[in-house]
């Protein structure tokens, strides 16, 4: 089966200048999860419900200000009506992306997800959760990853703490002369810092054995 057998030729398209909000409403009423952005009749951009979440609303920016050709992926990659199936879920896997505009001499003329593949060749199935699964991990690592650097960050900068506050700080400290509020309060957050540090890599090195 080809491409042209299963993709939708309905594509739903938008201007670059057009806002975050507009592009949002049209989504929701249209119940799609992208967009195309058109631009001197090629294509300039994708835009996907999870660029508006990621890029925007997870950030607290108005979404009436920011522009489509603001959050859009520029490098969009697509494929042909003539191609096969089995090479626009190969496409999909190394791109690890789940749309797929298709184009024929330079012109849009339709879109192929997964939920179109995986309802016109049921066999086919599997591999797409394979794909789905594979993206969902790797970005689960990416974010474990960022957590565990962070971590670790915290960690140091609690042992930096010590080693000054042990080596300089607290033979400087007088008890006659410095408050006990002071020094119970420095103990308390360098050990405060440090149970946080542990904890955070606890509950990444569980997630990480749950998951993988």
């Amino acid at each position: 089966m080809f491409v042209r057998n299963v993709m939708s030729r309905k594509v739903t398209i938008m201007n670059p200048d057009v806002t975050i909000k507009e592009a949002a409403k049209l989504m929701s009423e249209k119940r799609i999860g992208s967009i195309i952005i058109l631009k001197k009749g090629g294509i300039a951009g994708i835009v996907t419900e999870r660029d508006i979440i990621k890029k925007v609303v997870s950030r607290g920016l108005n979404p009436e200000k920011i522009r489509i050709q603001d959050i859009m992926t520029k490098d969009v990659i697509t494929i042909g009506s003539r191609e096969r199936i089995d090479q626009a879920c190969k496409i999909m896997d190394k791109y690890h992306i789940k749309k797929l505009p298709v184009v024929d001499n330079g012109e849009l003329v339709g879109i192929i997800t997964t939920t179109d593949i995986v309802q016109y060749e049921p066999k086919l199935a599997g591999y797409i959760f394979r794909l789905i699964t594979k993206k969902e991990n790797e970005r689960m690592e990416k974010d474990i990853r960022t957590i565990l650097s962070a971590n670790i960050f915290l960690a140091w900068l609690s042992i930096i703490y010590a080693i000054i506050f042990t080596v300089f700080l607290r033979p400087a400290l007088s008890p006659s002369t410095t408050p006990k509020g002071l020094i119970t309060t420095l103990y308390l957050f360098i050990g405060l810092s440090t149970l946080v540090s542990a904890t955070i890599g606890i509950i990444c090195y569980r997630a990480l054995k749950k998951r993988f």
